[in-house]
């Protein structure tokens, strides 16, 4: 099923099986669509895919070799042609992706305010849901079961996401300092928040939660551009990779979390990134492996993280830094 131009339409109650690409794709231009109670299996490719036009992008990057030297500082989109106000509820959705295998249950590539709630994720070659590109954020991910996934690649995870705004760079610390001088240049292409919450990941070949490559941006001062609350990730955690300099602003905020085996590993920083982690839970190990970290002593970390170790229901230590 392709949807193209489509306004408050609705796919209900219907199953997908064994489709050689793309179950549903909605294609560029798409307004209030909604996806409820169905069941995708066996497709090729995506189960759906919401995947608006380059021409809406201002500046695109396509390539983790490119970048710009000169950027148009519009904010937002350039035109309308993406999905928005679209949702995703009540389906399972598993064994896509038999000839695809870079692709996703739900893929998001520069849309608007998609929302994917209550719905099961499993037996996938990659991640189970992925927002790519940083544009345009908005989506919330809530309620859902994610597992079984990355099962035939490799350095990603049940959720992944990753941002190749129009400030990205392939080196890390030209785009750091670029990115510092500029206050406002995180959020030129994420003009909202995207939120993740009250779900389960496990991933055991990835990461539960992989925050990858530059995913950032934020829409007002402390509000997180991913906001995690509420999860359990039973074995990978959460990975939290080049993020950039947004001084006032707190990157990610994970709260309320369960993470059973491994911790939150920082990997390429950006000088001054905040990131703050409260209330959570983490069961076995602490792994915080640091990759690529620039300028990792002089990074204006907002160092409020508890670390409850739990052996046989009993917490035997307790430590805030």
């Amino acid at each position: 099923m392709t949807l193209r131009g489509a306004e408050d339409c609705a796919v209900i109650g219907c199953e997908f099986s064994q489709l050689g690409g793309n179950s549903i794709f909605v294609d560029g231009y798409n307004r209030h669509l909604l996806f409820s109670g169905c069941y995708i299996h066996d497709g090729g490719a995506n189960g759906i895919a919401f995947v608006g036009s380059p021409k809406s992008v201002n500046d695109p990057l396509f390539g983790y070799h490119q970048s710009h030297k000169s950027i148009d500082n519009r904010r937002g989109p350039i035109t309308n042609d993406y999905p928005s106000e679209c949702r995703v509820e009540d389906c399972l959705i598993t064994m896509t992706g038999r000839d695809e295998k870079q692709t996703a249950p739900v893929q998001i590539s520069m849309a608007h305010r998609i929302t994917v709630s209550h719905c099961s994720i499993y037996d996938v070659p990659r991640a189970g849901i992925n927002i790519s590109e940083g544009t345009f954020g908005g989506h919330v991910i809530e309620h859902c079961d994610v597992f079984n996934t990355v099962l035939e690649t490799s350095d990603h995870g049940s959720f992944n996401s990753w941002g190749r705004d129009r400030m990205w760079h392939p080196e890390v610390a030209v785009m750091s300092r670029m990115v510092d001088s500029r206050g406002d240049m995180y959020a030129w292409d994420m003009i909202e928040p995207n939120t993740i919450r009250d779900s389960r990941w496990r991933c055991d070949h990835g990461w539960d939660i992989d925050l990858d490559e530059r995913l950032r941006s934020v829409s007002y001062p402390e509000i997180a551009v991913c906001s995690i609350c509420k999860h359990r990730c039973a074995t990978q955690g959460v990975k939290v990779a080049a993020v950039g300099s947004i001084r006032p602003c707190h990157i990610s905020g994970c709260g309320k979390e369960i993470v059973v085996n491994y911790a939150a590993p920082p990997s390429i920083w950006c000088y001054y990134s905040i990131h703050k982690y409260r209330e959570v839970l983490l069961c076995k190990y602490i792994v915080a492996h640091a990759v690529s970290v620039v300028g990792w002593p002089h990074m204006r970390m907002q160092r409020v993280v508890y670390h409850y170790i739990v052996l046989n229901d009993t917490v035997v230590a307790l430590a805030q830094f």
